[in-house]
């Protein structure tokens, strides 16, 4: 069996390769580490298969010097707009270390495999509850459709540098206020709790109820948590709607 490629979709598939394996390799929750690098390499070949007719046979350059500039700047398109989503998913791991550093868990750091960093205790379990919310709800599958547009937003030429930066301090500003939405509602407790240990030791100092204030900490903390995992699956289903919406319009 023989197949008949010309030299212009082949070139066109490169090109698409090289915008898929850039995003793939930064947006969750295909970089996450637990994915094979084999299955990460199969799916930006498998997604850049559907792409290549997307591509305008009249915007590939065939000279060398052309080609390998559309290269480079489609492997930039890719961190770009897999750094976005990565930008939004990260809201939810802040939002954990913000109630790590209200409950005092930050002395408790480990080391996450996912990341290859040292993450706190809740930060590191927000991360892991919100990529399975993504695979559950199928949420993936809306970031892959919105890359996808990509290709239609954003030519090869690649992307408009002066709106793209401002669309990156929007993006921080969402990913602040995606944080604080998340950990709100365990931060204002601990708050609460807070006091009223204060008012009660200033009332009774004889009970020494800064000696059980960090046990109570932790049993306020993982009631809260448990009780607020509800809260979390609107936030990465609207997470994910933004980030999706995001990259199919290019930033």
């Amino acid at each position: 069996m023989e197949f008949d490629v010309s030299l212009t979709t082949l070139l066109a598939f490169t090109l698409a390769l090289a915008r898929t394996s850039a995003w793939v390799i930064v947006s969750p929750p295909f970089a996450h580490r637990g994915i094979p690098v084999r299955v990460r390499v199969a799916i930006a070949v498998a997604l850049s298969l559907v792409l290549t007719p997307m591509i305008e046979p009249d915007s590939v350059p065939l000279d060398t010097a052309g080609f390998v500039g559309a290269l480079v700047v489609q492997i930039l398109v890719g961190l770009g707009l897999g750094f976005i989503v990565l930008l939004m998913f990260s809201a939810v791991t802040a939002a954990g270390g913000l109630i790590d550093n209200m409950a005092g868990f930050t002395l408790a750091q480990m080391y996450d495999p996912s990341s290859g960093e040292q993450v706190s205790v809740f930060g590191r379990y927000y991360n892991t509850v919100a990529i399975t919310l993504l695979f559950v709800s199928n949420g993936y599958l809306l970031l892959v459709a919105g890359f996808t547009k990509s290709f239609e937003a954003v030519p090869l030429e690649g992307l408009d540098l002066a709106s793209f930066d401002k669309f990156l301090v929007d993006c921080l500003g969402q990913f602040m206020v995606a944080a604080l939405e998340i950990a709100a509602p365990v931060i204002a407790v601990l708050f609460c709790t807070e006091i009223a240990m204060g008012l009660l030791a200033r009332a009774a100092p004889q009970l020494q109820i800064f000696n059980l204030a960090f046990p109570i900490r932790i049993a306020v903390v993982l009631g809260l948590t448990a009780l607020a995992i509800p809260l979390v699956i609107p936030a990465v289903d609207n997470l994910v709607t933004r980030a999706a919406t995001a990259i199919a319009g290019g930033g």
